[in-house]
């Protein structure tokens, strides 16, 4: 019955989303025909029908042996096999089986194929991605990977998704197949490129260098460096200040990089860094534990989705025995825990992009000067397919400094792109994730680690023998003296990177002397690390952690699952005594209620709810000379942690003052003015409580409603370690405790299977929301599965 009602609902939702959304109109409709879509044995009706089988032996021609996969009561699969080859065709294989949709609709993603599906409404988004450069460099890293030794194991687990793939009939596709009325395609290996490109293109796409060159010209260099100070670290670097480091010859590098600080570039679609997207992880050693045993955190703070971003599987092999959760699409274990250890990442933030303004030689912009000679574009012209529109043949410039990404009215601010994930790699990177479910020590497990390129990652890692260790694990150009922070001169190749950082050089710590080791989207290093790096960087949350973890004994699992979920604000910390001084005796509910609040985002809570729109009108009103361009410029807006520092250490600093008053204001006018108009605004909007306020949305890729969750009142912010914001948030909460039993946990906000009629497409939400976990069923044998 509750099948039934399932579909009748979401048949329903999709007609009225249909319907509202524009998507009914003829000619051109990209809605499937609805009988064939509501044919009781092929269409939506079929997938109501029972899981496949909990219990099932794989036993293809393409295996050496047979592969028994046994699913437990959460819909993980564990897969049973007598090499990592048929282990991997395994994993391909169940990953396809429940998540078939999600991992073409991220390739599509990836290479400006979503228009073919979807019609009219993703063509602005496939022609930014082809801009990107994101397929002509996953095909390159492709035909790179075909060359390298271990191939055939990711040929192992493209073959297993495409076995998978070959049983299905149109009646077994999945639910969003029938929806948008397309037929299913072969896996590759370069759609586990594309996948691999996807995500660097969310976590390393962090350039401000068009922003920061504005607003440099804008603001002039001396408040420019206040306002966006980069020489604060936090006080938590992620590698602890105890490290120290010997000074290169930096001077050996042949670079120029003097930037382009003179001219203003107007308005652009360039896309921004979006506040959310991060991670936290940290690792305790044993003599701060109760068990005497190490314990590894991991929360990636990702865009939440349904399907999730991860799916959970177990790999048992006669060499390891691992259990974790991987991108759907990419095989081996990317989070997660062996017998021996424990590892998990994070984003390291740092800046691998960089823009060039191309100097034309001719008014078509095909040729262009550099070190005094005239070099013409090549170009990767492509096809976007439009569901029920015409084909439009799109044609990107290509330069030695990448893609040209934003073209000028003029010619004279055209911008290329030079960006480490579009130099293909020649490695064997996908080996990272396979390789770690082999290791049985930290060295090990750095060792074969030192291969991972990119997006750059925080590399953690926990062994049973006692060992803790953290690595910024990446490829990074080297630089000097603000070299990448703005636009730079498409004229010299000698501005573009000359070298890289050797991976022994990049911050990185094994056993520090207090214990723990934190890493939370934060600066890399202390100001004493002899490369300069720039980057988007974290400042609240790495603080809560090390100040929670500092000087603590007998840590248990129960106490990282509260750490995992905690709400305080160490933003909130800082702030509020100086808005509450500024409004002196003032009384009001909003004022009694910051002056008890414990600075903690509660979903129950009011006071998060006033503080955070005190604190946005603050924010507004102080940097009123950045925001008047905001229109017409794109401009580098501050830090939150800059509007502290600056209230704190600067109150009489110019930026204050409100430039459409003749008088001159200082921070505490600033914070009073704001308070006035967060007082009418209230008034207006009759406030509730936080979670009310600002409620959790996961939504489809699709974004149907009926195969969404939406208005989940839950506690947490971006800045506090339960980051979560309106769609982001941890998208897999894991704790490990190491030792001869393993101990660990796990949730994660969706559910295994893909299929939204499925029990287990989104059972494990209410766990999550409630900030609880599953006890990680981590199995030795078959037996201990099979039900009696």
């Amino acid at each position: 019955m509750k099948i039934v009602k399932f579909i009748l609902s979401f048949c329903v939702s999709i007609l009225l989303f249909a319907m509202l959304s524009g998507w009914m109109k003829i000619p051109n409709n990209p809605l499937p025909p609805l009988g064939i879509f509501l044919n009781p044995y092929t269409g939506v009706w079929a997938n109501a029908e029972k899981e496949p089988k909990r219990d099932l032996t794989l036993t293809f021609s393409t295996l050496d042996k047979p592969v028994r996969v046994i699913y437990d009561d959460r819909w993980v699969p564990h897969i049973f096999a007598t090499s990592t080859k048929d282990a991997l065709f395994a994993q391909g294989y169940v990953v396809a089986s429940n998540r078939l949709f999600q991992m073409d609709f991220i390739t599509r993603a990836a290479s400006s194929k979503l228009s073919e599906i979807m019609g009219d409404k993703t063509v602005q988004f496939d022609l930014k991605r082809h801009t990107s450069g994101l397929e002509k460099v996953a095909e390159e890293t492709a035909q790179a990977w075909e060359k390298t030794e271990h191939i055939g194991l990711l040929n192992s687990y493209v073959a297993g998704v495409n076995e998978y793939i070959k049983t299905l009939s149109p009646k077994d596709y999945p639910i969003e197949y029938k929806l948008l009325d397309y037929e299913v395609e072969p896996w590759s290996i370069k759609k586990t490129a594309l996948v691999v490109k996807y995500m660097a293109d969310v976590l390393a796409n962090n350039c401000n260098d068009l922003e920061s060159t504005n607003t440099l010209a804008l603001l002039g260099k001396e408040t420019f460096d206040l306002v966006y100070n980069e020489a604060e670290d936090g006080g938590y670097p992620v590698i602890p200040l105890e490290k120290k480091y010997s000074v290169p010859d930096i001077n050996k590098i042949n670079q120029n990089n003097v930037p382009v600080v003179h001219d203003v570039y107007k308005h652009s679609f360039y896309d921004g860094y979006t506040k959310g997207v991060g991670s936290n992880n940290w690792a305790i050693s044993g003599k701060n534990t109760l068990s005497g045993n190490p314990i590894l955190c991991n929360d990636p703070h990702l865009s939440l989705s349904l399907p999730s971003i991860w799916i959970e599987a177990q790999l048992i092999t006669p060499a390891y025995n691992a259990y974790g959760v991987s991108f759907p699409g990419f095989p081996g274990i990317i989070i997660g825990f062996n017998e021996h250890i424990a590892w998990g990442e994070t984003n390291v933030g740092q800046d691998v992009q960089d823009l060039f303004n191309i100097t034309w030689t001719n008014k078509e912009r095909t040729k262009y000067k550099v070190d005094g000679e005239v070099k013409e574009v090549t170009y990767d012209i492509r096809e976007i397919k439009v569901k029920g529109g015409k084909t439009i043949t799109d044609s990107v410039k290509y330069t030695i400094f990448g893609p040209i990404v934003k073209e000028s009215v003029d010619g004279k601010h055209d911008l290329a792109k030079y960006w480490l994930p579009l130099f293909p790699s020649d490695k064997e990177d996908y080996m990272t994730f396979i390789d770690a479910m082999h290791c049985t020590s930290l060295e090990e497990y750095q060792k074969v680690t030192e291969i991972f390129d990119s997006p750059a990652q925080n590399f953690l890692v926990a062994s049973k023998s006692g060992d803790i260790g953290l690595r910024v694990n990446g490829k990074f150009p080297v630089r000097s003296n603000e070299d990448g922070r703005y636009i730079k001169e498409g004229t010299s190749q000698r501005n573009t990177w000359q070298d890289f950082i050797p991976r022994s050089e990049n911050p990185q710590i094994i056993n520090p002397a207090q214990g723990y080791l934190v890493s939370a989207n934060q600066r890399s290093a202390g100001k004493d690390y002899p490369y300069y790096y720039t980057g988007s960087f974290e400042h609240f949350r790495n603080r809560s952690i090390n100040e929670s973890l500092k000087g603590k004994k007998d840590i248990t699992p129960a106490d990282m699952m509260a750490l995992q979920g905690d709400t305080k604000s160490y933003k909130a910390v800082d702030m509020v005594p100086l808005m509450l001084a500024a409004i002196g005796d003032a009384k009001s509910e909003i004022i009694e209620s910051l002056k008890t609040w414990n600075y903690r985002y509660d979903a129950n809570l009011i006071a998060p709810v006033y503080f955070e729109e005190w604190f946005n009108l603050m924010y507004i009103n102080t940097f009123d000379e950045i925001f008047q361009y905001k229109d017409s410029i794109d401009v580098l807006y501050p830090e939150d942690f800059s509007l502290i520092s600056l209230a704190k250490n600067h109150c009489d600093h110019k930026i204050f003052d409100d430039i459409s008053t003749p008088e001159i204001e200082r921070c505490q006018d600033i914070f009073r003015k704001s308070f006035q108009e967060l007082q009418a605004k209230m008034k207006k909007e009759n406030p509730t409580n936080w979670g009310k306020h600002r409620p959790l949305i996961i939504n489809h890729y699709t974004r149907i409603p009926a195969l969404s969750v939406a208005n989940l009142e839950v506690g947490g912010s971006p800045d506090v370690i339960n980051a979560i914001n309106k769609n982001f948030g941890p998208s897999w909460r894991m704790i490990v405790q190491l030792g001869d039993t393993i101990e660990a946990y796990g949730v994660y906000p969706g559910g295994q299977s893909g299929n939204p009629a499925s029990v287990h497409y989104k059972d494990m939400i209410d766990t999550w929301a409630k900030r609880q976990y599953y006890k990680l069923n981590y199995v030795k044998s078959e037996n201990e599965l099979i039900k009696k």
